[in-house]
């Protein structure tokens, strides 16, 4: 046998009593070591533990860990158990054998902060029946008690990957292709998602005659914050203008750009550089320059 096995704890949940579980083994209280593997040994009875009940019409059962303080929050660690063992009697559980379902939470799970070296976490399984009934088969506390032999923060519960955090930071940004501008109308920019970076590149075309293009900056799902860049090249002719509005080409004007003339009054291709700001309401212009 391992000299060290994961943590056991067996319960009793009685449907027909709102006292608070027990640790069977020791009649108190259930304490874990903090941040080391648990697994909670579940068998459901009525009339104080000595009839074991039919679970066949369990559907699911979600364990939840919350701070006491705050049961009306999100839960510390949640876990949905969907597999029963109705062959359960009152012998084999109480040999140790037989359970009616079992829940193992990881030392991860259980690396949330501690205060004084331990904590105190509420318990609580609620119960779904296959008619779609909720119910509450028992409630309680477990001790987690920090042995001083381990470092949870290098893996910290609810803790991310570096891939993970490099995916959220890329979901904040994104890089439209360029945009073609050659005739009068209006182009919208805007994300599918939140987001606080953004470029958007428009090339404006020489055009069949002169036009004047509405580019609107749209405040859809841009944060507070949000920075757009724009860059805009022009080709070589005074035809296009682009006018840069706030939310709808009836909003403010942001900036009107038009290619300029060389001194012997001919046109060159020429860039434009535009950064507008969003302050969670409106988009405002924060530089703007030709890039020579």
């Amino acid at each position: 046998m391992a000299i060290f096995q994961t943590q056991v704890i067996r319960i009793a949940a009685d449907t027909t009593s709102k006292d608070k579980i027990l640790d069977l083994a020791t009649a108190a209280e259930p304490q874990a070591w903090w941040a080391r593997d648990l697994t909670l040994q579940i068998g459901v009875f009525s009339d104080a533990g000595q009839t074991v009940l039919d679970v066949s019409d369990l559907q699911s059962v979600t364990i939840y860990l919350k701070d006491p303080s705050n049961l009306d929050g999100a839960p510390l660690v949640s876990k949905i158990i969907t597999a029963f063992d109705n062959t359960t009697t009152l012998p084999t559980w109480q040999s140790g054998t037989q359970q009616h379902f079992s829940v193992a939470f990881t030392a991860d799970d259980l690396s949330f902060s501690l205060t004084n070296g331990e904590r105190l976490v509420h318990l609580s399984m609620v119960a779904v029946t296959t008619g779609g009934q909720t119910g509450t088969l028992c409630i309680g506390t477990i001790n987690l008690i920090d042995d001083g032999g381990n470092a949870p923060a290098a893996n910290p519960a609810n803790a991310i990957t570096v891939t993970q955090a490099q995916a959220m930071v890329t979901a904040l940004a994104f890089n439209l292709a360029v945009q073609n501008l050659a005739a009068n109308g209006q182009t919208t920019i805007l994300n599918a998602q939140s987001w606080l970076a953004g470029r958007a590149p428009l090339s404006v075309q020489a055009g069949a005659g002169a036009f004047a293009a509405g580019v609107v900056l749209s405040p859809a799902n841009a944060l507070a914050g949000a920075l757009l860049r724009i860059p805009i090249d022009f080709a070589a002719s005074p035809n296009g203008t682009v006018n840069v509005y706030d939310a709808s080409t009836g909003g403010p004007l942001i900036q009107a750009i038009t290619n300029f003339a060389n001194s012997d009054g001919s046109y060159s291709a020429n860039s434009f550089y535009l950064i507008a700001g969003f302050d969670g309401t409106h988009w405002h212009k924060e530089f703007a320059a030709w890039v020579l």
